[in-house]
């Protein structure tokens, strides 16, 4: 199956990871922002394709191979493949680095925070899975996939709104159904 159109090369290194001082001007605009139960910067491939096929009929591929050392990165990206049962394959940048306290308070502030800004205290990275169009099915699937298998909280692009992977699948079918209509 073909890949689908290819965002913006990112400048990864020989053992595909990113530079980190790179990080800052890439990882900019609009994104949702996963908080994640890791301890660092690591992207876990095979955990979320086996979650993936577990409970999300799909699969999660990287479009290259990541080669991490002793010491763990203090943050990367990767190029994801997402591919679910009867789709077209989509491609996403996904970004993961340390949660500041800017996170949190962020976390904190947004509708539906509560519980969810505890659990988000509990996570020591975040994943920011930038957002492709104001109606983007594919983000927010590949989001709510990211948050059940890492075990946090969803803020949204906006930053009003912690929800959990379950309202991130509800409002998914929604989508679903108003593009079916």
């Amino acid at each position: 199956m073909p890949l689908p159109t290819s965002p913006a090369p990112l400048p990864l290194d020989a053992d595909g990871l990113l530079p980190p001082s790179l990080f800052d001007s890439l990882a900019s605009g609009p994104a949702y922002l996963v908080f994640a139960q890791l301890r660092d910067a690591r992207i876990d491939v095979t955990q979320w394709d086996r979650h993936a096929a577990q409970f999300f009929a799909s699969s999660v591929q990287l479009t290259r191979p990541k080669r991490y050392g002793a010491a763990p990165p203090v943050s990367d990206a990767a190029h994801v493949v997402v591919t679910r049962r009867n789709a077209a394959p989509v491609l996403r940048t996904v970004f993961v680095r340390a949660r500041t306290d800017d996170d949190l308070r962020a976390a904190e502030r947004a509708q539906g925070g509560g519980g969810l800004a505890l659990l988000a205290k509990r996570c020591k990275t975040v994943l920011l899975v930038p957002v492709v169009d104001p109606v983007d099915a594919d983000t927010l699937f590949l989001t709510a996939l990211l948050a059940s298998v890492l075990l946090g909280p969803i803020l949204s692009p906006d930053r009003t709104r912690l929800f959990g992977a379950r309202t991130a699948r509800a409002e998914l079918d929604k989508l679903v159904q108003t593009a079916q209509a």
